[in-house]
């Protein structure tokens, strides 16, 4: 069967011809496209675009220009449907949703992937901010590939309690005053390492090395190291010795 060709009607000088470059085409009504079923090992495209870009101008290879003076707030710009449920779309408001998984309860928001009960998004950005399932975590992998694993995550443990946990995998938490690179850096780091936590600073190149104080304006209760160890109310350190002073 040939291939469905559009014609047009030339109205100067009237005869049926074939669309010309820059022409346009205005359907008495809207297009409703039902392509074949497919059974069996078939895998024809319902819609399937082949086009060739060798120009130096800007195409678009799929546009969609609406002029919305009314319509409801959740009229939407696409919307793909699988068994009639939505699976991703995009609302016509300005600002408005991109859309993927089952929670719709929400404007102006990106919602990504459900939860197991499949009713809210794990993961939503909106106009406020961003927001992870409780039970959810914010991972890094170890490489730039997002196909290799994770090693470094960041869980709610409780209300207003955040927590940097991996399993068994002890944990090192590093705070920095300056960095430049992974060579020049000033840092305070909370490390477990042989089931044991230190708490200490750290510098490399160009940085220097730093004192910890423990308290505030008001009240210092400990300070490491200090030039004087007769300061009162000052612990310090010498040659692994903690001493605490009179006063």
């Amino acid at each position: 069967m040939a291939a469905l060709e559009i014609l047009a009607l030339d109205e100067a000088t009237p005869q049926i011809v074939a669309p010309q470059t820059g022409d346009t085409y205005t359907a008495p009504r809207a297009i409703a496209l039902t392509p074949e079923s497919l059974s069996g090992s078939s895998a024809t495209s319902s819609l399937d675009i082949t086009q060739a870009w060798n120009t130096t101008g800007t195409p678009t290879a799929i546009k969609v220009s609406l002029t919305n003076t009314a319509s409801n707030a959740a009229s939407k710009l696409i919307d793909v449907q699988t068994g009639g449920t939505s699976q991703f779309y995009v609302t016509a408001a300005l600002y408005g949703k991109t859309w993927f998984g089952t929670n719709t309860a929400v404007a102006d928001s990106a919602w990504l992937g459900s939860n197991e009960a499949g009713s809210v998004a794990a993961l939503a950005v909106n106009s406020n901010g961003g927001s992870i399932g409780s039970s959810k975590y914010l991972a890094w992998r170890t490489t730039d590939n997002a196909s290799a694993g994770f090693d470094v995550y960041l869980y709610r443990d409780a209300a207003a309690t955040l927590a940097l946990r991996n399993s068994t995998n002890a944990q090192t938490f590093n705070i920095y005053n300056t960095y430049t690179d992974a060579s020049n850096y000033e840092r305070f780091g909370i490390v477990w390492s042989g089931n044991r936590v230190t708490l200490d600073t750290a510098e490399a190149g160009t940085g220097s090395a730093r004192g910890i104080t423990i308290g505030g304006a008001d009240l210092i209760l400990a300070s490491l190291p200090t030039a004087d160890p007769t300061v009162a109310g000052q612990l310090w350190s010498n040659s692994g010795v903690l001493t605490v002073s009179a006063g």
